[in-house]
C-alpha cells in the first residue's frame, strides 16, 4: 500500500479531530480553564484558595504546582480547614525501588517540594466532583522531585466528608514555600 496524504478533505468532521491518531473519531475534551494562579514573591508558610464554591460551573478542579521549600519535601493539603478524616494510598518509585503504603491522616498528601537550590517539585492534583454533597471527596495526584530522595509518586486521597469543597490550604510538611513557587487552579467541565 502506498503513502496516502492526510488532508482535511479526508476527515469527516475536522473541527472535532484533535490529532492524527484520532482518525475520523470525534473528540470532545470539554472546558479546561485557568481560574487562579499564585506565584510567591517571597517565602510563605502556605497558599490557600478560598471561595471554591463560586466555581460550581465546573465538575472538577485541578491544581498544577511547582514548589520549592526551605526544609520540607512533601506538600500537604487541608480541605475546608479540616484536620481529620483523610486516608492516603500511594505508590512511589525512585528509579531502583518501588513501594506503596496506605494510612489515615490529618491532611491530604498531594505533592512534593524540592529543597535543592533552583530546583522545584512538580505536581498535578485533581479534586474530583469537588462540589458534590452526595459522596466523599477523592483527590488524586501525580508528583515528583529531583532533589535528595528523588522520586515520583502516584497518590490517592479520600477525605471522608460529603461537604462541598469551599477552600483548600496547601503547605509543605515543614518550613516554608520559597519565592518562585507557583500554584495554579484550573476548572474542568
Amino acid at each position: 500500500m502506498g503513502v496516502v496524504k492526510l488532508s482535511t478533505a479526508g476527515i469527516l468532521d475536522y473541527s472535532k479531530t484533535s490529532n492524527f491518531l484520532s482518525g475520523n473519531a470525534p473528540v470532545s475534551f470539554g472546558a479546561f480553564d485557568l481560574l487562579e494562579t499564585q506565584t510567591l514573591a517571597s517565602s510563605a508558610a502556605s497558599v490557600t484558595f478560598t471561595g471554591l464554591d463560586s466555581y460550581s460551573d465546573y465538575k472538577h478542579l485541578q491544581i498544577r504546582m511547582i514548589t520549592a521549600s526551605d526544609t520540607g519535601t512533601v506538600v500537604y493539603s487541608k480541605l475546608n480547614g479540616s484536620a481529620s478524616g483523610y486516608y492516603i494510598h500511594y505508590l512511589t518509585g525512585n528509579g531502583s525501588n518501588v513501594s506503596s503504603n496506605s494510612f489515615s491522616s490529618t491532611y491530604a498528601w498531594i505533592g512534593h517540594a524540592d529543597t535543592l537550590t533552583n530546583a522545584f517539585g512538580a505536581s498535578i492534583v485533581d479534586l474530583l466532583d469537588f462540589a458534590s454533597t452526595n459522596k466523599t471527596t477523592t483527590i488524586r495526584s501525580l508528583t515528583g522531585r529531583k532533589g535528595s530522595g528523588s522520586n515520583i509518586n502516584l497518590n490517592s486521597n479520600l477525605w471522608n466528608s460529603t461537604a462541598a469543597i469551599t477552600s483548600m490550604e496547601i503547605y509543605p510538611n515543614s518550613g516554608n514555600f520559597l519565592a518562585g513557587s507557583r500554584i495554579s487552579l484550573y476548572g474542568v467541565k
